[in-house]
């Protein structure tokens, strides 16, 4: 990243009031977002539809999933990284596929399976900030805005959808819309910085290296409210 580009990337991340969001987290389904329309698209339609992504709908079981991600990118099955959550014992299947959007760089992409269901409730699409001058910090952005404007589009509910929500601590919730069945797609950045009041107290240093750390990520959900995850029961202990 050139200098010019170091001093243009914070303020423009700054205004965006960009979402933190723990590494811990980021192929767990996010929790903590309220619905509500604060900030809802003028549109009040409610034809939008959140079935999965693109050829892997929720409800699959693991092989017709891989079939899936087969038809989409062309990624046989020995490509796709088999992981288990370690807290919530879900299974996920992870690929890396390049420029889902172009010029974004590599992208991220996790499948999850249930718990109990052993069936898709979750996909993660992650963007990172890398040395590539198409995946920097601005190519995050314009990547996010891009998105955004499409789900715009979607014809979610304006009751069921906000855009540029910011919240306590000065981040934001790029987009977030739910069809009628309560199904999510959420897209949110990740930014270290903080919000403006914190960023300000960094140095110029660590505002660039914070920066690299950025990422992009977008969810769709089944059962944000319910997800299948493991959890102890209250009265076990």
């Amino acid at each position: 990243m050139k200098a010019s580009e170091k001093k243009s990337a914070c303020p423009a991340l700054i205004a965006l009031f960009l979402i933190i969001v723990p590494a811990s987290q980021l192929w767990s389904a996010p929790s903590g977002f309220r619905s509500g329309g604060l900030g809802a698209p003028a549109s009040s339609a409610s034809n939008a539809k959140v079935e999965g992504f693109r050829s892997a709908k929720f409800g699959m079981k693991a092989d017709q999933a891989l079939k899936a991600i087969a038809k989409d990118f062309r990624i046989s099955k020995s490509r796709v990284k088999k992981e288990v959550h370690p807290t919530e014992r879900t299974t996920n299947y992870l690929v890396e596929v390049n420029n889902l959007i172009p010029d974004s760089g590599k992208a991220q992409i996790a499948y999850i399976f249930g718990f109990k269901s052993k069936k898709l409730f979750q996909v993660n699409v992650l963007w990172r900030n890398d040395k590539s001058a198409k995946q920097n910090t601005q190519g995050l952005i314009a990547t996010a805005n891009l998105l955004r404007s499409l789900f715009l589009k979607k014809g979610f509910a304006k009751d069921k959808s906000i855009a540029n929500h910011q919240l306590k601590d000065g981040s934001i919730i790029v987009f977030r819309g739910q069809d009628n069945l309560g199904r999510m797609v959420l897209l949110y950045l990740n930014n270290p910085l903080g919000n403006p009041e914190q960023a300000k107290t960094k140095s110029a240093k660590e505002k660039a290296e914070l920066a690299k750390k950025i990422t992009l990520m977008l969810s769709y959900m089944e059962n944000p409210k319910q997800p299948d995850i493991f959890k102890l029961n209250e009265d076990d202990f």
